[in-house]
């Protein structure tokens, strides 16, 4: 049953995550950090390739740094001076790299605010967090198709008879 494998791989993820809360083993910390680092260039990339297409102008330079800015917050000031230094750039892979770049800058940055301990902790929260929600929308959606599915399937019956 499809299901059945998808909640064996959420709980197996999930009580990952707990473990490492509990064990707080450093290399699974360090796993976890690596796997957020991954998710955040990700967006970064997904970010440009949807407000940076191959002939741009400078305005869409200004949508491409709003959107960036709400995973990185920057100022008003910085978000114009951002515009202009990814106006200079040749191609949407240099743009992307300038923006992770940036993006990890900010990360390190809240790390050494809080401290690398109180990081990794607020990584697995956030994490446990979002695979929680996550599974619950999934669990409604699929709900949702069976009940669609059954409607259906009754409404078949009815005009069959």
């Amino acid at each position: 049953d499809v299901m059945n494998k998808q909640r064996e791989i959420m709980y197996k993820r999930r009580r990952r995550l707990l473990e490492q809360a509990e064990t707080g083993k450093t290399t699974e910390a360090s796993d976890l950090h690596n796997e957020i680092a991954g998710y955040i260039s990700d967006e970064v990339a997904s970010i440009v390739s949807i407000h940076a297409p191959q002939q741009y102008a400078d305005s869409e330079f200004g949508e491409l740094v709003r959107e960036f800015s709400k995973l990185v917050p920057f100022d008003t000031a910085s978000q114009q001076q951002l515009s202009k230094q990814l106006s200079q750039k040749g191609t949407t892979e240099e743009i992307s790299e300038e923006l992770t770049k940036l993006a990890d800058r900010a990360y390190k940055t809240r790390e050494k605010q809080f401290g690398v301990q109180q990081m990794r902790f607020l990584e697995r929260v956030i994490s446990l967090t979002t695979l929680d929600e996550r599974w619950m929308e999934h669990l409604d959606a699929m709900e949702g198709l069976r009940d669609g599915i059954w409607l259906r399937g009754d409404k078949q019956t009815v005009l069959s008879e």
